[in-house]
């Protein structure tokens, strides 16, 4: 019998949205009776699972379904841990995996300093120049070497404070002044970026355009696939 998670390397990505995030425990059996071949199930019926030597917050299993990995936001730790799997056979097997969770994530600006636009006040209000925020977050655990910049600005919610508006991750001014970018509902550290919205106008002194002529593959598909 063999048990792996449907995830070989679980990203706890609840401490950046909130959002828990389950993972399933799938087992294949082989048995050496012609009668009975091989399966794969994932159904808790056919099997049981416990925790095997869990460090504090690194995962759980659900208690609706406790052949599921179950990590949350105040799992907050990283590391290698073991599912015990029993069948109502009688075999066992053991799951492991590495389990990876941000430890820090940075918001990041294209452009810091958002110029008030010369001419803009003939519109009802001056405008400024807008700006894409995006965040990073570094991913380890204990025992496990951390990869840094991972871009994580899908999987999180943005919000600003100060001068500035937010529409997605698109940062917009909307009067003089400082403010800043950081994620919501994170529970991990956020180092949150700087945002200056200034009344030194600016203007457009050149347009450029550009129209697709000609595309080609570079590297020729097949003609068929199977």
């Amino acid at each position: 019998m063999l048990a792996y998670p449907a995830t070989a390397e679980p990203a706890n990505t609840a401490v950046l949205d909130g959002v828990d995030v389950a993972v399933e425990i799938t087992v294949v059996q082989v048995t050496d009776r012609p009668s009975q071949p091989m399966a794969i199930t994932t159904s808790s019926s056919d099997f049981s699972c416990s925790a095997v030597a869990v460090p504090a917050g690194l995962f759980g299993l659900a208690t609706t379904s406790p052949c599921t990995v179950l990590l949350t936001s105040g799992m907050t730790q990283g590391g290698t841990a073991s599912v015990l799997v029993k069948s109502e056979q009688g075999g066992t097997s053991r799951g492991a995996s590495d389990g990876v969770v941000p430890a820090a994530a940075v918001c990041a600006v294209a452009d810091g300093t958002l110029n008030r636009i010369d001419g803009s006040e003939a519109c009802a209000s001056p405008l400024y120049q807008q700006t894409e925020a995006t965040a990073v977050a570094v991913f380890g655990g204990a025992g496990l070497a951390s990869v840094s910049d991972i871009d994580v600005t899908d999987l999180v919610t943005l919000e600003a404070s100060g001068s500035v508006t937010l529409s997605g991750s698109v940062v917009y001014a909307s009067s003089p002044g400082d403010a800043s970018v950081t994620i919501s509902s994170a529970s991990i550290s956020v180092t949150p970026a700087s945002v200056a919205a200034v009344d030194a106008a600016v203007t457009v002194v050149a347009l450029q355009s550009a129209v697709v002529t000609e595309m080609f593959w570079s590297r020729t598909p097949p003609a068929t696939v199977a």
